[in-house]
């Protein structure tokens, strides 16, 4: 029997950069009351508040769910005080990050006065937007569905930074974080904190496939089931919740 539900968060929870709805909180709560929950994914931790913790209306087992921002960089729990603690974070260095940031707006033909509005400087983690943080979901739909646009733009920019991983997540977004770190790395601090094993997990995703941002979870041993959306995930979930 699993003992912890490690799951992707946009497109899989809820649409990209959107709250998570009154179903599937519920759904979470459900879970969290039968096992531990985790969730990773690209966004800060504050991008986590908008869209996940604070509409969970579960806050009494929250000692149950763990928060792993910007592809595993950060893990995050609540602890015995009710408050969320970080138990490490790897910083990308600000040098660094501020060439990065200036490559990509050279390259996107961002202005000076727009950068913040399609770059996120994360400290962990630089995200690009190619259509703006907050584009509408429709716009980012039809965008970049082959991510062939996205992939076309690493090619450009990955050379100059080795030391660097840059990863296609999401509708719109490009993650840049440091060589080593992604899901599967995540997945294995959180099994070592939480001190169970791989077989003990499960992952559930969106982009399993071959170079999709949820591939590498498959690195860390655990099972994984692939889902469509949050529509199926609630599916799944439902499922999960019958056989435990």
């Amino acid at each position: 029997m699993k003992k912890i539900f490690i799951f992707d968060l946009d497109d899989t929870l809820s649409e990209s950069r959107t709250p998570i709805d009154a179903k599937m909180a519920e759904l979470l709560c459900a879970l969290l009351k039968k096992a531990s929950v985790a969730v990773i994914s690209g966004a800060s931790f504050e991008q986590f508040e908008k869209q996940l913790i604070q509409n969970i209306p579960c806050a009494e087992l929250f000692s149950k769910l763990f928060i792993i921002p910007t592809n595993g960089a950060e893990l995050w729990e609540f602890d015995k005080n009710k408050k969320w603690r970080r138990l490490y974070s790897y910083e990308l260095q600000p040098d660094l990050r501020k060439k990065i940031i200036e490559k990509i707006a050279a390259i996107a033909h961002i202005p000076k006065d727009r950068v913040n509005y399609f770059i996120d400087d994360l400290k962990t983690q630089v995200t690009y937007s190619a259509l703006g943080i907050d584009a509408p979901i429709e716009e980012k739909i039809k965008f970049d569905p082959d991510e062939k646009k996205r992939r076309d733009f690493v090619r450009k920019i990955a050379a100059d930074f080795p030391e660097l991983s840059f990863e296609i997540a999401g509708r719109t977004s490009i993650n840049v974080i440091m060589k080593n770190i992604d899901k599967a790395f995540g997945i294995k601090k959180l099994l070592e904190h939480t001190q169970l094993k791989a077989s003990d997990a499960l992952f559930i995703g969106d982009a399993l496939y071959q170079g999709g941002n949820d591939e590498e979870a498959r690195k860390a041993g655990e099972d994984v089931v692939a889902t469509t959306g949050p529509e199926e995930t609630k599916k799944i979930i439902l499922n999960i919740l019958s056989s435990l």
